[in-house]
């Protein structure tokens, strides 16, 4: 859902300018060489889509496709700054650089990524299934009316899943596309089903709630609660559970967040459900 709001603010605000350049500051993300990335220079911004969990710029005939990974995000602004991008090692992966027909400009979308781990991924492509991630996508979350997937329709996508952990499942975007870490924790919660229930094991009931937890979570932009792993700056990394909410209706008006430490309870169900695992492995061995 955040994607899907970001491309619906950068869509409305600068669908119809034209790109006066394409500034790559992380060269490690850029993942294509041909279309080169300095083609986009001139094309005219049509829409701002989402396949997934990645953001679809349109063009005239290329397309700019990020993934922002666990820490990445958009910021747009109208003012344009003097100097140009440059290779670094900072936040800042990509900037689009955006004038009007008439050669005013009319601003900038940043793509920057906090922390050391970097993950976010920048492809320029003829079509977005020429992305390999794109082209494996399974089926929407949000389905093809925005109104999520039916119960009928999550029974079809589980039954190709085997026996993994239902958590596992609902997050593989080659079965089911859009569900990442922290939407996957609030819907199975709200659902009230295990995260290490296997997926082909669920009851008609079970299908049911997780359809309608599912939509609920995905159709609430506003706000969703999850948990995510923060990299702190001694290089640890905790388990934190995050909730969030739009500062006022417009995504673009920022988010309030509040951040929970629950890095002992995770790694206690964890290493649990490590321990259920290796006893039904030695015990299938035996019987």
């Amino acid at each position: 859902p955040h994607v899907q709001a970001l491309a619906d603010v950068l869509t409305e605000r600068f669908a119809g300018n034209r790109v006066a350049a394409l500034e790559i500051s992380a060269i490690s993300a850029l993942k294509t060489a041909d279309p080169p990335f300095t083609a986009v220079a001139g094309q005219a911004l049509r829409s701002v889509g989402r396949a997934g969990k990645f953001l679809v710029f349109a063009f005239d005939d290329l397309f700019l496709v990020v993934h922002l990974a666990r820490a990445g995000w958009v910021r747009a602004s109208d003012s344009v700054p003097a100097a140009a991008a440059r290779p670094g090692r900072g936040p800042l992966v990509i900037r689009l650089v955006l004038v009007t027909e008439d050669g005013e400009p009319a601003g900038v979308v940043d793509v920057t990524e906090a922390g050391t781990r970097k993950g976010a991924s920048v492809y320029i492509v003829r079509q977005p299934a020429d992305v390999p991630g794109i082209g494996a996508l399974g089926p929407d979350a949000l389905g093809t009316g925005g109104e999520g997937l039916t119960a009928e329709e999550w029974r079809e996508v589980l039954s190709t899943a085997g026996g993994q952990w239902l958590k596992n499942a609902i997050r593989d975007q080659r079965l089911v596309a859009g569900i990442g870490n922290a939407y996957s924790d609030e819907i199975l919660h709200a659902a009230k089903l295990s995260p290490f229930k296997p997926s082909n094991a669920l009851t008609a009931d079970e299908h049911e709630r997780l359809s309608a937890q599912e939509q609920n979570a995905l159709l609430q932009h506003g706000r969703w609660i999850g948990e995510r792993q923060l990299h702190q700056r001694d290089g640890r990394v905790v388990w934190v559970q995050v909730s969030t909410r739009l500062v006022g209706d417009d995504p673009s008006g920022g988010v309030i967040a509040s951040f929970v430490n629950v890095d002992a309870r995770h790694r206690a169900e964890h290493a649990v459900a490590l321990q259920a695992n290796r006893t039904r492995a030695i015990l299938d061995s035996v019987l």
